[in-house]
């Protein structure tokens, strides 16, 4: 999914990590809703973390495969700001509203979304 371009971006005052977990420790209560599973992944080189929504997928008569519906990407910023993104594959967009509340939660205040909610791509 990081070959997509960002469906929204949003910026945040604090610290990434402490940020992705406790947007994760949120998405444990919706595990396997949608039959979405979701992970927290996290790359101290990069200064960054990223939480994956996936599904698993028919990829076979016997089969499924898992395919990352939802990307969520924290990566630090300048003088304690964190960058947020949002990426979504097919079936993920109808998640990404929520995603944005959750975050919210850890954050203590709505990020800076861009574009806004109310815009939804065509």
């Amino acid at each position: 999914m990081r070959q997509s371009p960002a469906a929204r971006v949003g910026t945040v005052a604090g610290s990434y990590l402490p940020l992705a977990s406790c947007s994760m420790s949120h998405f444990e209560q919706l595990q396997g809703e949608h039959s979405v599973r979701y992970q927290l992944l996290s790359a101290p080189a990069t200064k960054s973390a990223s939480i994956l929504g996936i599904v698993r997928l028919p990829g076979g008569l016997f089969y499924t495969v898992p395919t990352p519906v939802l990307e969520l990407s924290f990566k630090a910023g300048d003088e304690g700001t964190v960058t947020i993104e949002t990426r979504t594959a097919f079936g993920g967009s109808n998640l990404e509203p929520q995603v944005w509340t959750l975050v919210e939660r850890c954050a203590g205040k709505a990020p800076t979304l861009v574009p806004p909610l109310s815009w939804n791509r065509p």
